[in-house]
Parts: structure tokens; sequence; C-alpha cells
């Protein structure tokens, strides 16, 4: 395993390297926020095999101050990316500070949390929206960074709109087994948001009268694997 692993960081380190767009530190990948996920996938990824140059390189990208050029051009463009690369953004900076111990745009980053929040709060909260717009993916980030930053705050509201739109209406499977392939699995995101924020119990209670749960074999789509 540790050998797979090994062969996905030189493709992570080649991919991030690259000048997709004009962006200073998530410029490769394509895009933006596949940049930034892809910076997560590296930085996971040699933190596990113990890969101290790709690490190090890793790091020194997101310790720079040009990460407070990324962050202002969040402030200045709020739709950009919101909510799914926004989420992935978290996620990365969370993993970051408690890899590496750095913590110096922890402030400025919860800003951008709380921005997540509010665009949550004043979205359509449905489990069942597709692709980058779907709130479930959003959430599950928004509820880990928030109890990463002690913000009990946000902790009680993911939970409490978990209660009240999350629970319902509860995403089929079968359009795993029969759709056209969602970018993610809808009622995948919807049982990880439920396991996330209200626990395994709740999520056994939720799934126990529930439809046909037979391994989803033939996938639609590459993203499912």
């Amino acid at each position: 395993m540790e050998e797979i692993v090994k062969e996905f960081i030189k493709t992570f380190r080649s991919e991030t390297s690259q000048k997709d767009t004009e962006h200073v530190i998530f410029h490769g990948c394509w895009d933006w926020h596949s940049s930034v996920h892809g910076h997560w996938a590296l930085l996971e990824s040699a933190h596990l095999v113990k890969d101290k140059e790709n690490l190090e390189w890793v790091t020194e990208r997101l310790q720079s101050n040009n990460m407070e050029e990324e962050l202002q051009y969040l402030r200045d463009h709020p739709e950009f990316e919101m909510p799914y690369g926004r989420a992935w953004y978290l996620r990365l900076m969370m993993r970051l500070e408690q890899i590496t111990k750095f913590g110096d745009y922890k402030c400025l980053v919860q800003e951008i949390a709380l921005d997540l929040r509010e665009w949550i709060e004043n979205s359509m909260r449905d489990p069942s929206i597709s692709e980058y717009k779907n709130p479930s993916w959003a959430m599950i980030q928004l509820y880990d960074w928030a109890t990463h930053f002690e913000d009990s705050e946000t902790v009680n509201w993911v939970i409490e709109k978990t209660k009240e739109n999350f629970l319902e209406p509860k995403v089929s499977m079968d359009l795993d087994r029969e759709g056209k392939g969602e970018f993610f699995s809808l009622w995948g995101l919807q049982t990880y948001l439920i396991h996330t924020a209200l626990g395994a119990e709740e999520l056994s209670k939720w799934l126990e009268d529930d439809y046909n749960l037979d391994v989803v074999k033939d996938l639609n789509t590459d993203h499912h694997l």
C-alpha cells in the first residue's frame, strides 16, 4: 500500500505544480477547488508515508504569505467556490494545523467558515441537490472545522439544521444504481452528514426502515470508487 501511495504523491505534486489559473497557491489541477483538494491529498499522503520532502514542500506553500492573497480573494468574491470549494478549503486548513501545528491563518479561515454558514442558512437545505451545490458536503466540513475551532455555536447550528432539513427526504440509493452518475453519491453524503452531526446511533435508527441497501456494484461514475 505504501508504494501505491508514493506513486499517487508523484501525481499530486505534479498536478499542484501546474499553472492552470492565476491564483497564487491554488493554480494547478485545472481549477481552484481541485487544486485545494490536490494540496489536501498531497498533505495527507505525505504525512501518512512520512515523505518528509513532499510534506515540507506542501506545508511551505500553505504556510506562506501567499495564503493571505488567497483569503483576500475569497473575501472579495463572496460567491466564488461557494459552497463546494470553500468546504474543501476548511478541510485542508484544519488538517494543516492538525499535522503541523501551524495556525497563523486560523482566525481568517474562521471568517470563511462563517461566510459558508451564512450561505447555507440563506440557501435551500435539501440533501437531494446535485453536484457542487449539494449542501451536505459543506455541512460536514463546516461541522468538522467548527469542532476544530471550538466554535460550539456553529457546531450546534449544524446539528439543528441536520435534524430539521437533512433527515428527510431520504435520498434513494437507486440514484447510484440507475441514475446518470452524480459527482457525489447523494445518499452517501446524506448518511455521512447524519453520522457526523448526530452520531452512529442516530444514523442506525435512520437506516432501520430504509429501502434497498444492497451494495452498489455497477458504478455510474469513477467518483463513487
